[in-house]
């Protein structure tokens, strides 16, 4: 809202490729303020708004894909607060937000540091229920069950943990693995126009991409930050297992394929 004034937006560009336009119906989360730009969160995507130029750029974010992403796994913040240090938003990121049946996959949530730029993942943890801060500890309730509306039977152990101010300004605490491909692969289909991914490796020294494809293809990757996409390469994948060096990455990770594919597992594995 600009002097009084809203507008609804139902298009976006398309951060990996400008000249497409993106008409997409997602869940939303949080939405937090980086100086004059907006970051709005939605399953599997963020949104950079620019509300003075009318600006509205969408990428890949933890966009999950399997067998049961008629829902995306991600949805950063959609029920946890926000916190700002030092004027840089810390958000949760819970699994399987907003499910309304149970499903059979299990996967961790996040601590995200909203960075100008690039987003980082500081912590992996168990299910986060809200954020709150008084200047020097920044408080976070916690439970190792998620209580999301197909388990209503809010199990688990909750209690709330005090972290230092200074220790979220720091790099990331702990090892990390995303399963963020299980199924077929539908070109130009799968994802957001054919792109999945959207993997923050910022605060990580080792990073791996392990691939499973039941046939030779080429991988396309795409490495962006919220200002501009960086750069494209291309890697050939044999059949069977592939182990993709993801070394000479920083910023954000997004994946395709050039072709359709029966089946294909993903598994990016980051160490601090």
């Amino acid at each position: 809202m600009i002097e009084n004034k809203s507008k609804i937006v139902e298009e976006f560009e398309f951060g990996i490729n400008l000249d497409d336009k993106i008409k997409i119906k997602r869940d939303g989360g949080q939405i937090v303020q980086l100086q004059n730009k907006l970051i709005s969160f939605y399953g599997g995507a963020l949104v950079v708004s620019d509300p003075y130029k009318d600006k509205h750029t969408l990428y890949p974010f933890l966009e999950v894909i399997n067998n049961e992403s008629e829902r995306p796994s991600y949805i950063p913040g959609l029920r946890t607060q926000k916190v700002y240090l030092m004027g840089i938003p810390i958000i949760g990121v819970n699994p399987s937000e907003g499910l309304t049946e149970p499903t059979l996959r299990t996967t961790v949530s996040m601590i995200l540091r909203v960075d100008p730029v690039v987003p980082q993942i500081i912590s992996i943890s168990g299910f986060i229920s809200g954020i709150v801060s008084d200047g020097y500890n920044v408080y976070f309730g916690t439970s190792y069950a998620n209580h999301s509306p197909a388990y209503t039977y809010r199990s688990g152990e909750g209690k709330i943990y005090a972290i230092r101010t200074r220790e979220l300004m720091s790099n990331a605490w702990n090892a990390i693995r995303i399963w963020i491909f299980d199924g077929s692969y539908v070109k130009g289909n799968t994802g957001i126009k054919g792109w999945f991914g959207g993997i923050p490796l910022k605060g990580f020294t080792n990073k791996k991409l392990r691939v499973f494809t039941d046939e030779s293809t080429n991988l396309n990757i795409c490495e962006y930050n919220l200002l501009s996409k960086v750069v494209e390469d291309h890697i050939h994948l044999r059949e069977g297992w592939n182990t993709v060096d993801l070394s000479s990455y920083y910023d954000l990770l997004a994946f395709s394929f050039d072709e359709n594919i029966k089946r294909i597992k993903m598994e990016i594995i980051l160490d601090p």
